[in-house]
């Protein structure tokens, strides 16, 4: 079998396995980029999604944050958003920041063209969904 031939039989393999999608990865090689910036941002630009909202973080987590950021003047840990803001990491710093009534937060944005990116970012199940689970 040759080089061609067997580049086929694994498309039409993945094909029957995925329903076409691994075929047409393979036939369209995409290219992506991640940019990842330090911003400063307002806290209140900060979108928060519900996975977050509904978690309560333990309050050594919240003690040990702030304590922390009292005796450094910064987080132990980045806040995290994507290209819209949402919060990806970070909800104790995001947390701490606004009881302390800060205003404006060093971030890190991630920011992707690649679709498949994105959607693994965004759609990660966080340690905190695996323990409710």
């Amino acid at each position: 079998m040759d080089f061609s031939s067997e580049i086929n039989s694994i498309k039409n393999s993945l094909d029957k396995l995925q329903g076409g999608l691994a075929a047409q990865a393979l036939q369209k090689p995409r290219s992506s980029s991640i940019s990842i910036s330090k911003e400063s941002i307002a806290l209140e630009r900060i979108k928060i999604s519900k996975a977050f909202r509904d978690s309560i973080p333990s309050s050594e987590k919240i003690s040990k944050c702030y304590s922390y950021y009292s005796n450094f003047g910064n987080f132990d840990r980045d806040i995290i958003l994507d290209e819209d803001r949402l919060l990806i990491d970070g909800y104790v710093a995001y947390l701490v920041a606004k009881m302390l009534g800060i205003k404006f937060v060093k971030v890190l944005r991630i920011v992707s063209t690649d679709m498949s990116v994105d959607c693994a970012v965004n759609n990660a199940p966080t340690q905190r969904d695996e323990k409710n689970e």
